[in-house]
Protein backbone atom coordinates (compact mmCIF):
# COMPACT_ATOMS: atom_id res chain seq x y z
CA UNK A 1 0.00 0.00 0.00
CA UNK A 2 1.66 3.42 -1.11
CA UNK A 3 2.32 5.91 1.83
CA UNK A 4 0.25 9.29 1.91
CA UNK A 5 2.54 12.19 2.07
CA UNK A 6 0.84 14.85 3.66
CA UNK A 7 1.64 18.52 3.41
CA UNK A 8 1.85 21.15 5.90
CA UNK A 9 -1.62 22.64 6.78
CA UNK A 10 -1.68 25.75 4.85
CA UNK A 11 -2.31 28.54 7.77
CA UNK A 12 -5.60 29.51 8.51
CA UNK A 13 -7.52 32.63 9.06
CA UNK A 14 -8.50 31.67 12.32
CA UNK A 15 -4.32 31.16 13.30
CA UNK A 16 -3.86 34.48 11.57
CA UNK A 17 -6.56 36.45 14.15
CA UNK A 18 -5.52 34.70 16.99
CA UNK A 19 -1.96 34.80 16.36
CA UNK A 20 0.54 36.74 18.84
CA UNK A 21 3.93 38.13 19.01
CA UNK A 22 4.29 38.51 22.82
CA UNK A 23 7.44 36.41 22.42
CA UNK A 24 10.64 36.29 20.67
CA UNK A 25 11.16 33.72 18.36
CA UNK A 26 14.29 31.16 18.67
CA UNK A 27 17.83 31.94 17.48
CA UNK A 28 17.55 35.79 18.20
CA UNK A 29 21.15 36.73 20.15
CA UNK A 30 20.25 37.11 23.93
CA UNK A 31 17.09 39.43 23.56
CA UNK A 32 16.90 39.68 27.20
CA UNK A 33 15.82 42.74 29.09
CA UNK A 34 18.64 45.11 29.82
CA UNK A 35 19.15 45.25 34.10
CA UNK A 36 19.13 49.61 33.74
CA UNK A 37 16.86 50.62 31.30
CA UNK A 38 14.19 47.57 32.07
CA UNK A 39 11.94 47.71 29.06
CA UNK A 40 15.05 47.55 26.81
CA UNK A 41 15.67 44.31 24.53
CA UNK A 42 19.06 44.08 24.03
CA UNK A 43 21.12 41.78 21.87
CA UNK A 44 24.74 42.52 23.70
CA UNK A 45 23.81 41.79 26.87
CA UNK A 46 25.58 38.55 27.45
CA UNK A 47 28.49 40.39 25.73
CA UNK A 48 27.89 43.29 27.99
CA UNK A 49 28.24 40.90 31.64
CA UNK A 50 31.04 39.07 30.31
CA UNK A 51 32.82 42.54 29.57
CA UNK A 52 31.96 43.38 32.86
CA UNK A 53 33.43 40.50 34.05
CA UNK A 54 36.41 40.71 32.26
CA UNK A 55 37.54 44.55 32.17
CA UNK A 56 35.12 45.70 35.17
CA UNK A 57 33.26 47.92 32.52
CA UNK A 58 30.20 47.64 30.34
CA UNK A 59 29.73 47.52 26.58
CA UNK A 60 30.60 51.24 25.22
CA UNK A 61 28.31 53.20 22.86
CA UNK A 62 25.09 50.78 24.04
CA UNK A 63 21.35 52.15 24.77
CA UNK A 64 22.41 52.64 28.17
CA UNK A 65 25.09 55.72 27.05
CA UNK A 66 22.77 56.77 24.51
CA UNK A 67 19.89 57.35 27.13
CA UNK A 68 22.62 58.65 29.53
CA UNK A 69 23.76 61.25 26.95
CA UNK A 70 26.87 59.75 26.76
CA UNK A 71 27.87 61.53 23.52
CA UNK A 72 29.30 64.44 21.95
CA UNK A 73 28.74 67.20 19.30
CA UNK A 74 31.91 65.73 17.46
CA UNK A 75 30.03 62.44 17.72
CA UNK A 76 26.76 63.53 16.00
CA UNK A 77 29.46 65.22 13.43
CA UNK A 78 30.99 62.58 12.81
CA UNK A 79 27.04 61.01 11.82
CA UNK A 80 26.40 63.92 10.20
CA UNK A 81 29.65 63.02 7.96
CA UNK A 82 28.97 60.27 7.29
CA UNK A 83 25.60 60.44 5.99
CA UNK A 84 25.61 63.75 4.54
CA UNK A 85 29.12 63.88 2.98
CA UNK A 86 29.82 67.42 4.58
CA UNK A 87 28.65 69.27 7.85
CA UNK A 88 26.30 71.93 7.92
CA UNK A 89 26.07 73.58 11.25
CA UNK A 90 22.59 73.93 11.19
CA UNK A 91 21.97 70.80 10.96
CA UNK A 92 24.33 69.33 13.17
CA UNK A 93 22.65 71.75 16.11
CA UNK A 94 19.06 70.39 15.29
CA UNK A 95 20.23 67.15 14.86
CA UNK A 96 22.22 67.15 18.34
CA UNK A 97 19.43 68.62 20.52
CA UNK A 98 16.86 66.37 18.80
CA UNK A 99 19.05 63.11 20.11
CA UNK A 100 19.80 64.21 23.52
CA UNK A 101 17.46 62.97 26.31
CA UNK A 102 15.70 66.21 27.76
CA UNK A 103 13.03 67.64 30.34
CA UNK A 104 10.96 68.77 28.44
CA UNK A 105 6.81 70.59 29.70
CA UNK A 106 4.31 68.03 28.94
CA UNK A 107 0.71 68.23 28.81
CA UNK A 108 -1.16 66.55 32.31
CA UNK A 109 2.51 66.89 34.18
CA UNK A 110 3.45 69.77 36.28
CA UNK A 111 6.70 71.43 35.43
CA UNK A 112 9.52 69.49 34.06
CA UNK A 113 9.17 65.67 32.97
CA UNK A 114 12.22 63.55 31.67
CA UNK A 115 11.51 61.76 27.85
CA UNK A 116 13.25 58.93 29.23
CA UNK A 117 11.19 58.75 32.66
CA UNK A 118 7.90 58.56 30.41
CA UNK A 119 8.79 56.19 28.31
CA UNK A 120 9.60 53.98 31.43
CA UNK A 121 6.32 55.10 33.26
CA UNK A 122 4.66 54.07 30.24
CA UNK A 123 6.38 51.15 29.67
CA UNK A 124 6.00 49.58 32.82
CA UNK A 125 2.25 50.94 33.12
CA UNK A 126 1.27 49.13 30.09
CA UNK A 127 3.75 45.64 30.23
CA UNK A 128 5.75 46.05 26.96
CA UNK A 129 9.01 45.87 25.76
CA UNK A 130 11.12 46.66 22.24
CA UNK A 131 14.43 46.69 21.13
CA UNK A 132 16.53 48.09 18.16
CA UNK A 133 15.73 48.15 14.12
CA UNK A 134 18.69 45.60 13.97
CA UNK A 135 16.69 43.43 16.73
CA UNK A 136 13.70 43.63 14.23
CA UNK A 137 16.10 42.78 11.41
CA UNK A 138 17.22 39.53 13.15
CA UNK A 139 13.39 38.29 13.73
CA UNK A 140 12.79 39.13 10.35
CA UNK A 141 15.94 36.78 9.25
CA UNK A 142 15.15 34.26 12.24
CA UNK A 143 12.61 30.91 12.37
CA UNK A 144 10.09 33.27 13.16
CA UNK A 145 6.74 31.29 13.05
CA UNK A 146 4.95 34.92 12.06
CA UNK A 147 2.52 34.72 9.42
CA UNK A 148 1.92 37.29 6.55
CA UNK A 149 -1.17 38.26 4.24
CA UNK A 150 -1.56 39.73 1.50
CA UNK A 151 -2.45 43.26 1.04
CA UNK A 152 -5.90 43.32 -1.64
CA UNK A 153 -8.83 45.43 -0.56
CA UNK A 154 -10.00 45.37 2.72
CA UNK A 155 -9.79 41.98 3.84
CA UNK A 156 -7.51 39.40 4.82
CA UNK A 157 -6.22 37.11 1.74
CA UNK A 158 -3.84 34.39 1.20
CA UNK A 159 -2.37 33.94 4.58
CA UNK A 160 0.98 32.07 4.62
CA UNK A 161 4.70 31.54 6.60
CA UNK A 162 6.37 34.41 7.05
CA UNK A 163 9.41 31.95 6.75
CA UNK A 164 7.48 30.42 3.87
CA UNK A 165 7.05 33.51 1.69
CA UNK A 166 10.94 34.49 2.21
CA UNK A 167 11.61 30.76 0.91
CA UNK A 168 15.71 31.13 1.22
CA UNK A 169 16.03 34.85 1.14
CA UNK A 170 17.39 37.26 3.61
CA UNK A 171 16.54 40.52 5.16
CA UNK A 172 19.28 43.40 4.37
CA UNK A 173 19.31 47.05 5.20
CA UNK A 174 18.62 49.16 2.32
CA UNK A 175 20.81 52.12 2.08
CA UNK A 176 18.77 55.34 0.27
CA UNK A 177 20.93 57.73 -0.75
CA UNK A 178 20.60 61.51 0.95
CA UNK A 179 17.31 63.38 -0.98
CA UNK A 180 17.94 67.26 -1.37
CA UNK A 181 15.05 69.75 -0.04
CA UNK A 182 12.13 70.12 -2.28
CA UNK A 183 8.59 71.33 -2.28
CA UNK A 184 5.78 69.02 -1.57
CA UNK A 185 2.13 69.34 -1.03
CA UNK A 186 1.08 66.56 1.32
CA UNK A 187 2.87 64.25 4.52
CA UNK A 188 1.65 60.26 4.10
CA UNK A 189 1.64 60.18 7.90
CA UNK A 190 -1.57 62.42 7.71
CA UNK A 191 -3.63 59.46 5.94
CA UNK A 192 -3.66 57.80 9.47
CA UNK A 193 -6.10 60.88 10.45
CA UNK A 194 -9.59 60.84 9.24
CA UNK A 195 -9.85 65.00 9.28
CA UNK A 196 -8.34 66.96 7.54
CA UNK A 197 -7.78 69.30 9.79
CA UNK A 198 -5.30 67.02 11.52
CA UNK A 199 -3.55 66.76 8.36
CA UNK A 200 -3.30 70.27 8.26
CA UNK A 201 -1.87 70.88 11.31
CA UNK A 202 1.19 67.69 10.47
CA UNK A 203 2.86 70.92 8.60
CA UNK A 204 2.20 73.39 10.74
CA UNK A 205 5.87 74.71 12.34
CA UNK A 206 5.30 74.61 15.74
CA UNK A 207 8.59 76.95 16.96
CA UNK A 208 7.41 79.30 14.26
CA UNK A 209 3.75 79.29 15.49
CA UNK A 210 5.01 79.54 19.14
CA UNK A 211 6.92 82.32 18.99
CA UNK A 212 3.93 84.52 17.64
CA UNK A 213 1.66 82.92 20.71
CA UNK A 214 1.48 83.87 24.50
CA UNK A 215 -0.36 80.20 25.21
CA UNK A 216 2.64 77.65 25.50
CA UNK A 217 2.22 74.33 23.11
CA UNK A 218 3.13 71.44 24.93
CA UNK A 219 3.11 67.66 23.31
CA UNK A 220 1.03 64.96 24.48
CA UNK A 221 3.00 62.70 26.55
CA UNK A 222 2.10 59.59 24.00
CA UNK A 223 3.66 61.71 20.94
CA UNK A 224 7.00 62.08 23.42
CA UNK A 225 6.60 58.37 23.82
CA UNK A 226 6.50 57.61 20.45
CA UNK A 227 9.40 59.53 19.40
CA UNK A 228 11.32 58.92 22.12
CA UNK A 229 10.67 55.49 21.16
CA UNK A 230 11.82 55.50 17.63
CA UNK A 231 14.77 57.23 19.28
CA UNK A 232 16.02 54.51 20.83
CA UNK A 233 15.58 52.05 18.02
CA UNK A 234 16.85 53.66 14.98
CA UNK A 235 18.76 56.66 15.57
CA UNK A 236 22.06 56.31 17.57
CA UNK A 237 24.72 59.67 18.46
CA UNK A 238 27.51 57.25 17.10
CA UNK A 239 29.21 56.41 13.44
CA UNK A 240 29.69 52.84 14.79
CA UNK A 241 27.20 50.93 17.54
CA UNK A 242 28.87 48.19 19.31
CA UNK A 243 28.85 45.38 16.79
CA UNK A 244 27.20 47.67 13.96
CA UNK A 245 31.33 48.31 12.89
CA UNK A 246 31.46 45.87 10.35
CA UNK A 247 31.89 46.99 7.01
CA UNK A 248 29.42 44.33 5.32
CA UNK A 249 26.35 45.65 6.92
CA UNK A 250 25.47 49.79 6.04
CA UNK A 251 25.47 51.71 9.11
CA UNK A 252 22.28 52.62 10.79
CA UNK A 253 21.90 56.25 9.87
CA UNK A 254 21.90 54.90 5.81
CA UNK A 255 18.71 52.67 6.31
CA UNK A 256 16.75 54.52 8.86
CA UNK A 257 14.79 57.93 9.35
CA UNK A 258 15.63 58.63 5.51
CA UNK A 259 13.60 61.48 3.90
CA UNK A 260 11.49 60.52 0.73
CA UNK A 261 9.42 62.00 -1.56
CA UNK A 262 6.83 59.74 -3.54
CA UNK A 263 5.34 61.47 -6.69
CA UNK A 264 1.38 61.29 -8.03
CA UNK A 265 0.66 61.90 -11.08
CA UNK A 266 -2.83 63.98 -11.51
CA UNK A 267 -4.22 62.88 -14.60
CA UNK A 268 -7.72 65.13 -14.02
CA UNK A 269 -5.45 68.35 -13.59
CA UNK A 270 -7.67 71.24 -12.71
CA UNK A 271 -6.75 74.92 -13.58
CA UNK A 272 -3.98 75.83 -11.08
CA UNK A 273 -3.08 72.30 -9.69
CA UNK A 274 0.30 70.80 -10.08
CA UNK A 275 0.89 68.02 -12.81
CA UNK A 276 2.19 65.93 -9.52
CA UNK A 277 1.05 65.80 -5.85
CA UNK A 278 4.36 65.09 -4.22
CA UNK A 279 4.12 63.05 -0.90
CA UNK A 280 6.82 63.36 1.85
CA UNK A 281 7.75 60.99 5.24
CA UNK A 282 10.12 59.64 6.92
CA UNK A 283 10.15 55.77 6.92
CA UNK A 284 11.15 54.54 10.33
CA UNK A 285 13.70 51.87 8.04
CA UNK A 286 14.21 50.52 4.72
CA UNK A 287 15.08 46.77 4.38
CA UNK A 288 15.45 44.48 1.05
CA UNK A 289 14.11 41.31 1.19
CA UNK A 290 16.69 39.29 -1.51
CA UNK A 291 18.32 36.29 -2.72
CA UNK A 292 21.09 38.52 -4.13
CA UNK A 293 19.07 38.57 -7.87
CA UNK A 294 17.66 42.03 -8.38
CA UNK A 295 15.02 41.15 -10.08
CA UNK A 296 13.86 39.21 -7.67
CA UNK A 297 13.87 41.56 -5.07
CA UNK A 298 10.79 42.96 -2.50
CA UNK A 299 11.50 46.19 -0.90
CA UNK A 300 10.66 46.17 3.03
CA UNK A 301 9.09 48.98 4.91
CA UNK A 302 9.35 49.28 8.73
CA UNK A 303 7.59 51.05 10.90
CA UNK A 304 6.82 51.56 14.14
CA UNK A 305 3.42 51.94 15.91
CA UNK A 306 0.96 52.15 19.18
CA UNK A 307 -2.58 51.00 18.71
CA UNK A 308 -5.59 49.13 19.17
CA UNK A 309 -5.70 45.44 19.12
CA UNK A 310 -7.09 43.82 15.78
CA UNK A 311 -7.15 41.42 13.31
CA UNK A 312 -5.24 42.96 11.22
CA UNK A 313 -3.58 46.25 10.62
CA UNK A 314 -5.80 50.18 9.86
CA UNK A 315 -5.35 50.65 5.96
CA UNK A 316 -4.02 53.88 6.32
CA UNK A 317 -0.88 52.38 8.31
CA UNK A 318 -0.75 49.78 5.53
CA UNK A 319 -1.25 52.95 2.76
CA UNK A 320 2.35 54.90 4.66
CA UNK A 321 3.72 52.13 4.02
CA UNK A 322 3.55 51.60 0.58
CA UNK A 323 4.08 55.16 0.04
CA UNK A 324 7.17 55.13 1.92
CA UNK A 325 8.03 52.33 -0.24
CA UNK A 326 7.16 53.89 -3.45
CA UNK A 327 9.51 57.14 -1.80
CA UNK A 328 12.66 54.92 -1.03
CA UNK A 329 12.71 53.04 -4.55
CA UNK A 330 12.09 56.58 -6.27
CA UNK A 331 15.41 57.58 -4.29
CA UNK A 332 17.12 54.59 -5.36
CA UNK A 333 15.91 54.99 -9.15
CA UNK A 334 14.94 51.75 -9.54
CA UNK A 335 11.91 49.51 -9.40
CA UNK A 336 10.83 46.78 -7.33
CA UNK A 337 8.72 44.36 -9.52
CA UNK A 338 8.32 42.09 -6.80
CA UNK A 339 6.50 44.41 -4.86
CA UNK A 340 6.51 45.73 -1.25
CA UNK A 341 6.14 43.87 2.13
CA UNK A 342 4.73 46.26 4.72
CA UNK A 343 6.32 45.28 8.36
CA UNK A 344 4.04 47.39 11.43
CA UNK A 345 6.35 46.80 14.65
CA UNK A 346 2.98 47.84 16.86
CA UNK A 347 2.59 48.20 20.55
CA UNK A 348 -0.75 47.94 22.05
CA UNK A 349 -2.77 50.05 24.73
CA UNK A 350 -2.50 48.44 27.84
CA UNK A 351 -1.41 45.78 28.98
CA UNK A 352 -0.68 44.21 32.21
CA UNK A 353 1.40 46.08 34.32
CA UNK A 354 4.98 45.15 35.01
CA UNK A 355 4.94 42.78 31.98
CA UNK A 356 7.43 42.92 29.00
CA UNK A 357 5.20 42.25 26.11
CA UNK A 358 7.63 42.19 23.15
CA UNK A 359 5.71 44.34 20.07
CA UNK A 360 3.87 42.48 17.62
CA UNK A 361 4.19 42.42 14.55
CA UNK A 362 1.98 42.86 11.58
CA UNK A 363 3.44 41.43 7.91
CA UNK A 364 1.48 42.27 4.54
CA UNK A 365 2.23 41.71 1.06
CA UNK A 366 1.47 44.00 -1.85
CA UNK A 367 2.19 43.04 -5.70
CA UNK A 368 2.16 45.95 -7.46
CA UNK A 369 -0.89 45.66 -9.08
CA UNK A 370 -2.52 45.78 -6.07
CA UNK A 371 -0.49 49.04 -4.65
CA UNK A 372 -4.21 51.01 -5.35
CA UNK A 373 -6.54 48.43 -3.87
CA UNK A 374 -5.77 50.23 -0.28
CA UNK A 375 -9.09 51.39 1.12
CA UNK A 376 -9.41 54.28 3.27
CA UNK A 377 -12.76 55.68 4.90
CA UNK A 378 -12.19 59.39 4.00
CA UNK A 379 -14.86 62.02 5.26
CA UNK A 380 -16.64 63.52 2.50
CA UNK A 381 -17.48 67.29 3.58
CA UNK A 382 -19.87 67.55 0.77
CA UNK A 383 -21.75 64.79 1.46
CA UNK A 384 -21.22 65.52 5.35
CA UNK A 385 -20.15 61.56 5.63
CA UNK A 386 -17.74 58.91 5.88
CA UNK A 387 -17.26 57.52 2.35
CA UNK A 388 -15.04 54.73 1.09
CA UNK A 389 -11.67 55.78 -0.93
CA UNK A 390 -9.04 53.98 -2.59
CA UNK A 391 -6.29 54.69 -5.02
CA UNK A 392 -2.80 56.55 -4.62
CA UNK A 393 -3.83 58.91 -6.99
CA UNK A 394 -7.31 59.16 -5.80
CA UNK A 395 -6.37 59.69 -2.18
CA UNK A 396 -3.54 62.04 -2.96
CA UNK A 397 -5.69 64.73 -5.29
CA UNK A 398 -9.09 64.63 -3.20
CA UNK A 399 -7.07 65.32 -0.21
CA UNK A 400 -5.06 68.11 -1.47
CA UNK A 401 -8.07 69.73 -3.06
CA UNK A 402 -9.78 69.25 0.20
CA UNK A 403 -7.50 71.28 2.05
CA UNK A 404 -6.85 73.78 -0.67
CA UNK A 405 -10.73 74.11 -0.14
CA UNK A 406 -9.95 74.22 3.57
CA UNK A 407 -7.36 76.91 3.32
CA UNK A 408 -8.76 79.35 1.47
CA UNK A 409 -10.84 81.72 3.67
CA UNK A 410 -11.56 81.42 7.24
CA UNK A 411 -15.36 80.71 6.56
CA UNK A 412 -13.99 77.13 5.11
CA UNK A 413 -12.03 76.54 7.98
CA UNK A 414 -14.39 77.26 10.36
CA UNK A 415 -17.21 75.53 8.73
CA UNK A 416 -14.91 72.48 8.30
CA UNK A 417 -14.23 72.11 12.11
CA UNK A 418 -18.06 72.61 12.97
CA UNK A 419 -18.06 69.43 10.38
CA UNK A 420 -15.56 67.63 12.51
CA UNK A 421 -16.97 68.13 15.27
CA UNK A 422 -20.44 66.72 14.59
CA UNK A 423 -18.57 63.98 13.49
CA UNK A 424 -17.02 63.69 16.60
CA UNK A 425 -13.29 63.30 14.78
CA UNK A 426 -12.18 65.12 18.23
CA UNK A 427 -13.32 62.12 20.28
CA UNK A 428 -12.95 58.33 20.02
CA UNK A 429 -15.31 56.55 22.24
CA UNK A 430 -13.83 53.29 21.43
CA UNK A 431 -10.45 54.07 22.80
CA UNK A 432 -9.39 53.75 25.98
CA UNK A 433 -10.72 57.11 28.29
CA UNK A 434 -6.90 58.52 27.99
CA UNK A 435 -6.92 58.48 24.36
CA UNK A 436 -9.86 59.67 23.81
CA UNK A 437 -9.39 63.08 22.88
CA UNK A 438 -7.72 64.10 19.65
CA UNK A 439 -3.78 64.69 20.53
CA UNK A 440 -4.13 67.28 18.22
CA UNK A 441 -7.03 69.16 19.83
CA UNK A 442 -5.30 72.36 21.37
CA UNK A 443 -3.31 73.26 18.20
CA UNK A 444 -6.31 72.87 16.30
CA UNK A 445 -8.19 75.25 19.26
CA UNK A 446 -5.61 77.69 18.43
CA UNK A 447 -5.34 77.62 14.76
CA UNK A 448 -8.82 78.81 14.89
CA UNK A 449 -8.49 81.62 17.07
CA UNK A 450 -5.75 82.79 14.47
CA UNK A 451 -7.77 82.39 11.19
CA UNK A 452 -10.94 83.50 13.06
CA UNK A 453 -8.63 86.81 13.35
CA UNK A 454 -7.63 86.91 9.56
CA UNK A 455 -3.83 85.49 10.01
CA UNK A 456 -2.76 83.06 6.34
CA UNK A 457 -1.48 80.07 8.64
CA UNK A 458 -0.32 78.75 5.10
CA UNK A 459 1.91 81.27 4.61
CA UNK A 460 2.58 82.09 8.20
CA UNK A 461 3.51 78.86 9.59
CA UNK A 462 3.87 75.85 7.36
CA UNK A 463 6.96 73.64 7.38
CA UNK A 464 9.48 74.57 4.94
CA UNK A 465 9.18 73.34 1.36
CA UNK A 466 4.89 72.68 1.70
CA UNK A 467 2.96 74.32 -1.13
CA UNK A 468 -0.88 74.18 -1.65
Amino acid sequence: MASTVRSAPKPRLEDYLLQTASRIPPGVTSPDCCPTLGFWRCGWKRKCELSKKQTGKKLEKCAVDFANNNFTREDVAKVIEARDGSINLRTLDELYQQLIFKKIRVQGYNGLVGELELVKEDCHKQGYSFGSVELDRQILNSSTDELIYEIAGRKIHNVRSWLGFKNGKFVFPLPLPKQEPREYHLRASGFTNTCHLARIIGKIDRDALQKDIIEEIMPNKYSVIGTTRHKLANQRPWVDYLRETSDRLPKIWDYCENEIFCEIKNTDRKKGEPDEIVLSGHGDASFVLTDGNPDRDIIINTDYKRGKRGAYEKPAYILRGIIYALGAANALGREFKKGIVVHLVKRFFHGEEGDRIFPKYYLGYASPENYDSVTLDEFDAAKKRIVQASGLENLAVSTYRMEKIILENKENFLAYKDLAQQQKFCFDADMPEEFRECFNSDLCRILAQLVLKGVDIEKRYFLPGVVI
